[in-house]
């Protein structure tokens, strides 16, 4: 038996698969594959909805079949590897991204799907290179362009990352989102002033959450136009006054600004949102030192250190007190966070600078 219009009936198919009416695709396709057990297509696209409804196992069945059926189809391989992918079969899925390249070296989505697998198994190199790949091979696709971006950022590779948002941006100029992840990458590059107009211009279309304004007043402060950061700090503040991040965000913005009692009601109203706040407890040990209340600065890092024992900072600033500051078993935590492996330059300068403070104190020269 022989569908005449099959081919119209999977073209009504797709059309229901791209508007999201699954019910209605697999419809189509099933009544295609009645008529034509073998249709290849419909079959790859049956197993295309299951794949998509999280049924990998019936995916897989279906894909394979049309695989068989027709072995040199980019687009089959690409879709079997992502149901391989979701099944764990890394490896297998890896075989399959490579057999759609294969067939088709210039197949955009199969690099970008390449890049997700290769990063799942944990070969972030390769997966930056898959990622490029697909970028290179589309360059007006923003979805390609975001994943990259998110994939790009991952590996810390933030100059990338910016390129990528920003082409992904410009495809869709109309996301905010895009735009605000365009500016942590650039903010993250040191680019301040390229990330400011990217974060106003995520404001402007609207992004939805904090995230954006949080971002452009950091920039601000980085700038050190700390007046313009304070204004907009207050205003953000203002809006949601029980956020515990944004109220201590104002606080350090109100403080560079040199408005003391403001930063200061910020920080306490950031911690009778969240008690335990450490960067608005942090604020309020750095108020106190500045007004030359040692007692209170000094209570408030042993507040952060009873929240966070491996605060370094703490520790750095706790080293300027004296007698009042570290103590024995301070100076004991600080040698031991030494020793891991993975802490950054300048947090290890913190605590050598701490530790020789201490060592001076106690009439350690040499050793200091």
């Amino acid at each position: 038996m022989t569908v005449p219009d099959s081919g119209n009936l999977l073209q009504d198919g797709i059309a229901h698969h791209r508007a999201g009416r699954a019910d209605a695709a697999a419809d189509c396709y099933r009544r295609i594959l009645e008529a034509e057990p073998e249709n290849a297509d419909a079959l790859h696209l049956i197993g295309v909805l299951s794949l998509q409804a999280a049924d990998w196992d019936v995916a897989a069945e279906y894909i394979e079949h049309a695989i068989a059926i027709s072995e040199t189809a980019p687009a089959f391989h690409d879709h079997l590897a992502v149901v391989r992918r979701n099944q764990g079969r890394l490896k297998d899925a890896e075989t399959e991204h490579r057999r759609a390249l294969e067939l088709d070296p210039g197949f955009a989505s199969a690099y970008n799907n390449l890049a997700t697998t290769l990063r799942q198994d944990g070969r972030t190199a390769e997966a930056v290179r898959a990622a490029l790949k697909a970028m290179e091979t589309a360059p007006n696709d923003p979805v390609i362009a975001q994943n990259a971006g998110i994939l790009f950022m991952e590996a810390e590779a933030f100059a990338r990352a910016a390129v990528a948002f920003g082409q992904a941006a410009s495809a869709n100029p109309e996301s905010a989102t895009l735009r605000e992840k365009q500016g942590i990458a650039l903010f993250r590059t040191g680019q301040l002033d390229a990330a400011e107009a990217a974060f106003r211009e995520a404001v402007r279309l609207g992004a939805t959450g904090l995230n954006a304004r949080r971002w452009l007043i950091e920039t601000l402060l980085v700038l050190e136009r700390v007046e313009e950061a304070a204004v907009a700090a207050r205003e953000l503040a203002d809006s949601c006054p029980d956020d515990a991040r944004i109220q201590a965000l104002y606080g350090v913005a109100a403080m560079r600004a040199g408005e003391t009692d403001a930063a200061a009601a910020a920080c306490e109203r950031a911690l009778a949102a969240d008690a335990g706040h450490v960067p608005a407890i942090v604020g309020l040990a750095v108020i106190a030192a500045a007004k030359g209340d040692t007692r209170g600065a000094v209570r408030r890092y042993r507040e952060v250190l009873v929240l966070d024992p491996d605060n370094v900072d703490a520790y750095g600033n706790l080293a300027a007190f004296g007698e009042d500051g570290l103590t024995n078993a301070d100076a004991e935590k600080i040698a031991g966070l030494f020793g891991w492996q993975a802490l950054a330059e300048d947090l290890r300068a913190t605590l050598a600078f701490a530790l020789a403070h201490y060592l001076r104190r106690v009439g350690e020269r040499e050793a200091a």
